[in-house]
C-alpha cells in the first residue's frame, strides 16, 4: 500500500522533465525563485517553505485540487480563491475563466498579500490578465476586527496563519507576543450580490471555514455557489459538511488516482489514516451530474502545456 502510494506521482509520469528538477536540480538557495507553471505563466515563489517547495520540485502544488479546478471551471465564470496565499490556485482559475470571467482572491496576511499582489501584477503585464481581484481581508461570519495568528513554524509553511478564536483575552494575548496581526473581516454575502453566480470557490483557511460560510448563508441558501472545493480535517460528518449537505449540496472526498482525480462518497475513514498524508480535501456541488461528465474521462489535462 505504502510502495503504491509512493509511486502514485503523475506529476513525474506526465511530465518527466519534472524529475530532473526533482532529483537533480540543486535545493535553490535564493529567498524567491520564480516557476513557469504548465498553464504557461509564471509564479514567484519561496523554494525554502512548502508552498514553495513542492512547485519548485513538482512543478504543481495538489495536483488534485489542481486538476478539479481545471475541469470544473468554464471560460466567462466568477470564481472565488479564499485564502489564496500566494496565487497558485488563483492562477489556475485565471487561466480557466479567461478574459470574460472574473476571479475574486482572498488573502488577509499582509506579508502574503503582498507577494500575490506582485503575482498578479506581473501577470497582469506579462499575460494581460485583469480578470483578477485580490482584497487583503478574511472572510468571516461577520464584519469587523479580527487577529491572524502566526504558528512558531510559520516561516517553513506559511499556510499555516489562522484567525484566532473568538475570544478577547486570546487576541489580546496573542497582540502582546506579536505572533500575529490584526486584520479586517468581511461577509462574503457583503461582497456578492444577489444577481452574481459564482461556478466555483476554493476554501482553504486553516479551520476558519465554519465561518466563512455563516458568511455566505444568503450565497448558500439561494444557491448561488455551484461548486466548493474546501479542506476538513475533522472526521465526516462535520459541522463543516452538515452546513453544506442543509443547503442540498452533494458531498465527495477528492483521492488521487493515477490517471485522474477519483470522487468517493464514502468518509469512513479519517484522512491522517492514510500512508502518504494529503490534504483532506472535498467537493460540494450542486450538480453532481455535471461534476460527474467532466471527470469521465482519464489524463491530467491541467499537466499538458499550456499557452496564455
Amino acid at each position: 500500500m505504502k510502495l503504491i502510494s509512493y509511486l502514485n506521482r503523475p506529476e513525474y509520469i506526465f511530465r518527466p522533465t519534472q524529475v530532473y528538477q526533482r532529483f537533480l536540480q540543486r535545493t535553490s538557495s535564493q529567498p524567491f525563485e520564480r516557476v513557469q507553471l504548465p498553464w504557461g505563466i509564471e509564479i514567484k515563489i519561496r523554494p525554502n517553505e512548502d508552498l514553495g517547495l513542492a512547485i519548485w520540485k513538482m512543478g504543481v502544488y495538489d495536483l488534485c485540487v489542481t486538476e478539479l479546478l481545471w475541469r470544473l471551471i468554464d471560460p466567462g465564470e466568477t470564481t472565488l480563491d479564499i485564502g489564496a496565499n500566494i496565487g497558485y490556485m488563483t492562477s489556475i482559475m485565471a487561466q480557466r475563466v479567461g478574459k470574460t470571467g472574473q476571479v475574486l482572491c482572498f488573502e488577509p496576511h499582509p506579508e502574503i498579500y503582498q507577494e500575490l499582489a506582485e503575482n498578479i501584477q506581473h501577470w497582469q503585464a506579462t499575460s494581460g490578465w485583469n480578470q483578477i481581484q485580490p482584497h487583503s481581508l478574511a472572510l468571516s461570519e461577520a464584519a469587523g476586527e479580527g487577529f491572524l495568528e502566526t504558528s512558531s513554524y510559520f516561516e517553513s509553511n506559511r499556510g499555516t496563519a489562522s484567525l484566532a478564536a473568538e475570544n478577547p483575552s486570546t487576541s489580546t494575548a496573542l497582540q502582546a507576543k506579536k505572533q500575529g496581526y490584526t486584520v479586517q473581516l468581511q461577509k462574503l454575502d457583503a461582497l456578492i450580490d444577489s444577481a452574481q453566480k459564482i461556478g466555483v470557490a476554493k476554501i482553504d483557511v486553516e479551520g476558519h471555514e465554519i465561518s466563512v460560510l455563516k458568511g455566505a448563508s444568503r450565497l448558500l441558501s439561494q444557491s448561488q455557489i455551484r461548486d466548493i472545493i474546501f479542506e476538513d480535517h475533522q472526521a465526516y460528518p462535520s459541522p463543516v459538511t452538515e452546513l453544506l449537505e442543509n443547503h442540498r449540496y452533494t458531498l465527495f472526498r477528492i483521492n488521487k488516482g493515477f490517471l485522474k482525480p477519483v470522487l468517493s462518497q464514502s468518509f469512513n475513514h479519517h484522512p491522517f489514516y492514510s500512508p502518504f498524508w494529503e490534504p483532506p480535501s472535498y467537493l460540494a456541488t450542486l450538480d453532481p451530474q455535471r461534476t460527474q461528465q467532466r471527470l469521465q474521462h482519464l489524463g491530467w489535462k491541467s499537466l499538458k502545456t499550456q499557452t496564455v
